[in-house]
C-alpha cells in the first residue's frame, strides 16, 4: 500500500514539474503590466518607502504588496519575480488540492484534484499575474486542510493569511467557523468550544499586525476595519456599472471544466452516504457556496473570480469520479476510467491551446504603449508627486503617485485639493466608465478635460487601441 501511495505523490509532483516548468517558458515573452497588479507593486513601494514612492489604496489588502514591495526594495524586478511568485503560488494550489483530497476520501481522490486543477484555463491563466486570486485560494485550502486535520491553530494562521490576501475570503473562515460551532453543538466529530475558539484566536493573532497599522495610519481604534468597509462600498458602486448575471459564475464553471459535471454524482453520494454529517464534506462544500452566492449577487461578472471557489469545486468534483469509478463491475470500470482519462487529455490540450494563444498574445518585445507612455516618467525623470487616473505608471517610476479613477468628480475635487503639490498629471478618461444616459459623468469628464489643459502643459497625447492618454506637467523645465 506504501509504495501504491509513493506513486501517487510522483504523479503529483510530476504534474507539478509539469506545470511550472510550462509556465516558466512564459517568462521570454513581455509581460504587460494590467491595472490591478500595477496597484500591489504600487503598494508594495509605498510601504516599503514610507510613502516616499508608489501609491496607496485603502481598499487593499497588504500582504501581496508588502511581499512584492520587498522584492522591489532588494533591488529585484518586482514583475518578474512576481510573476515567478505567482506560478510558484499556482503549484502549490495544485499541491493542496491534492493535500485536500488525499485527506478527504484518499490518494486517488488527491491526484484527481491535481490533475484537473491544473488544467483549469483560469488558474493556468493567472498563474502568470501578480493577483491575490490564486494565493488566497491557497491558503483557504491549506486552512481547510488543516482543519479537517484537526490542527487548529495552523488553520487559523492560514485563513488569516487568506484574508490578508484577498478580504472576500473571509467568508471561507466564517464558513468553517459556522460548521464547527454546528458541529460543537450537535456533538459530532468530536469537536468541542476550545478547537472552534482556538482557530479564531491564531486567525485574530494573523490579522492583528494589519488591524494595528490600521488604527495608526487612519488615526483610531475605529478605523482598524476601514479598509474592509471601504472595499465593501466601492464593490456596491462599482456593481451599479456592471450588468449582473446570477447564472454567470454557475455557467463559467462548466466552462471551465466538463468536468465539474462530476459534481452531480458527488451530491448523490453526499446524501446517499449521509456524508451531510460528516464535518471535511460541510466545511468544503459551504465555503464554496459562500463565494458562489457573494460573487452571483454582489460583484460584476468576471471569470478571474471564479478562481475564489472553483479549487473546493475541484475537490468535490473529484471525489465524485472517484465514486463513479470505484464499482466492482471491472469492464463498467475501464470503461468510465477510459472516458475520463481521455476528457483530461481533450481538456489538457484545450488548456494547452489556449495558454499557447495567450503566449503568443503576449508580445515578444515591449509595446509602444509601454514604452512611451507607461515609461514616460521613466525616460523623462521628474521629481515630486504625480497625479494618476492609471496606476501603471507606478509600476516603471519611482515618484509618489496620488491615484483616482471611476468617479470623476471625486477625482476633480481631489485634484484641485493636492494640484499645488504636484508635479505632473496623467489622465485616461476610460478609467471613468459612465452609463449609457449618464450625461452628467461625460460632461463631467470633458470639464475635468478641460481644466487640465487650461491649468497645465500637455506633455503627451497619443491614442492606443481607440483610447486616449494624457500627460500633463504642472511645473514644465524651461
Amino acid at each position: 500500500m506504501k509504495r501504491e501511495n509513493s506513486l501517487y505523490i510522483k504523479g503529483v509532483f510530476v504534474i507539478i514539474a509539469v506545470f511550472f516548468l510550462a509556465k516558466l517558458f512564459f517568462l521570454s515573452r513581455y509581460h504587460s503590466v494590467i491595472w490591478d497588479e500595477a496597484i500591489y507593486i504600487g503598494i508594495g513601494k509605498y510601504l516599503w518607502s514610507a510613502g516616499q514612492a508608489g501609491l496607496f489604496d485603502i481598499q487593499r489588502p497588504l500582504l501581496l504588496p508588502l511581499i512584492i514591495g520587498l522584492f522591489w526594495r532588494l533591488g529585484l524586478n518586482p514583475i518578474i519575480a512576481g510573476e515567478i511568485l505567482g506560478i510558484i503560488f499556482s503549484s502549490g494550489l495544485i499541491f493542496a488540492g491534492y493535500l485536500v483530497g488525499r485527506r478527504l476520501v484518499n490518494e486517488k481522490v488527491g491526484l484527481i484534484a491535481s490533475m484537473i486543477t491544473a488544467t483549469l484555463p483560469a488558474i493556468v491563466l493567472y498563474s502568470s499575474y501578480i493577483l491575490t486570486d490564486i494565493p488566497s485560494v491557497l491558503f483557504s485550502l491549506l486552512a481547510i486542510y488543516s482543519l479537517i486535520s484537526r490542527k487548529w491553530s495552523q488553520a487559523g494562521v492560514f485563513f488569516g493569511l487568506s484574508f490578508l490576501l484577498r478580504f472576500p475570503h473571509l467568508l471561507t473562515a466564517i464558513a468553517a467557523t459556522a460548521i464547527l460551532l454546528f458541529a460543537c453543538v450537535m456533538k459530532r466529530d468530536k469537536i468541542v468550544l476550545k478547537n472552534v475558539l482556538t482557530m479564531i484566536v491564531f486567525f485574530g493573532l494573523t490579522i492583528a499586525p494589519w488591524l494595528v497599522f490600521n488604527a495608526f495610519y487612519f488615526g483610531g481604534i475605529s478605523s482598524a476595519i476601514a479598509p474592509l468597509q471601504k472595499a465593501n462600498v466601492n464593490i456596491n458602486d462599482v456593481a451599479v456599472h456592471n450588468a449582473q448575471e446570477p447564472s454567470f459564475y454557475a455557467a463559467s464553471t462548466l466552462k471551465q471544466s466538463v468536468l465539474f459535471v462530476f459534481l452531480l454524482p458527488f451530491i448523490f453520494f453526499y446524501i446517499k452516504n449521509r456524508w451531510y454529517k460528516e464535518l471535511k464534506f460541510n466545511v468544503l462544500l459551504l465555503a464554496a457556496l459562500s463565494h458562489l452566492i457573494y460573487l452571483s449577487f454582489f460583484i460584476f461578472n468576471d471569470e478571474r473570480y471564479a478562481i475564489s471557489f472553483i479549487p473546493f469545486l475541484t475537490v468535490l468534483a473529484s471525489v465524485g469520479i472517484y465514486k463513479i469509478t470505484d464499482v466492482k463491475d471491472k469492464i463498467f470500470k475501464k470503461i468510465i476510467t477510459i472516458i475520463i482519462i481521455a476528457l483530461v487529455v481533450a481538456l489538457t490540450a484545450r488548456t494547452a491551446y489556449h495558454d499557447q494563444d495567450y503566449y503568443y498574445w503576449r508580445d515578444a518585445n515591449e509595446p509602444p504603449m509601454y514604452s512611451e507612455y507607461y515609461k514616460f516618467f521613466t525616460n523623462n525623470p521628474r521629481e515630486g508627486t504625480i497625479f494618476t487616473s492609471d496606476p501603471v505608471h507606478a509600476t516603471y517610476a519611482d515618484n509618489k503617485f496620488i491615484a483616482n479613477s471611476f468617479f470623476i468628480e471625486q477625482t476633480a475635487e481631489e485634484y484641485d485639493k493636492n494640484k499645488d503639490s504636484i508635479a505632473a498629471v496623467i489622465y485616461l478618461p476610460a478609467s471613468f466608465p459612465c452609463l449609457s444616459d449618464d450625461i452628467k459623468c461625460e460632461d463631467g469628464k470633458k470639464l475635468f478635460l478641460k481644466k487640465l489643459i487650461a491649468e497645465n502643459e500637455l506633455v503627451f497625447n497619443k491614442t492606443y487601441d481607440g483610447k486616449t492618454y494624457y500627460i500633463f506637467e504642472r511645473n514644465p523645465k524651461s
